[in-house]
């Protein structure tokens, strides 16, 4: 079974199921089972990497969260460094006014 049909079953895929995509090669994890069924021995003998089409709709898709993430980031640094660059300070009185004028509760 490939990681994209793990990723299918979502919440359905089982844990040891998951634990191996998240497992380098060679290592071994012991987990023990739900409902106290016993004991799995997890280990990753072989990684065969996937082949992908060049034209693959999940590639517009992360490109898509990609650059979403990635504006974002960007505006997180841009504010970051205009506070420590500008230097800034709080007025909580005023934010509290703000607060209450834009609720509405005047």
């Amino acid at each position: 079974m490939d990681r994209l049909e793990v990723q299918k079953k979502g919440k359905n895929a089982s844990r040891p199921l998951l634990m191996i995509f998240a497992m380098a090669k060679g290592k071994v994890r012991l987990m023990q089972g739900g409902r106290n069924h016993g004991w799995y021995v997890v280990t990753v003998s072989e990684v065969i990497p996937g082949k992908v089409e060049e034209r693959d709709p999940q590639f517009e898709q992360f490109n898509k969260d990609l650059a979403g993430q990635q504006s974002q980031e960007l505006g997180d640094q841009l504010r970051g460094g205009f506070r420590n660059e500008v230097g800034t300070t709080r007025n909580d009185d005023n934010l509290r006014k703000l607060q209450t004028q834009l609720s509405g509760s005047n």
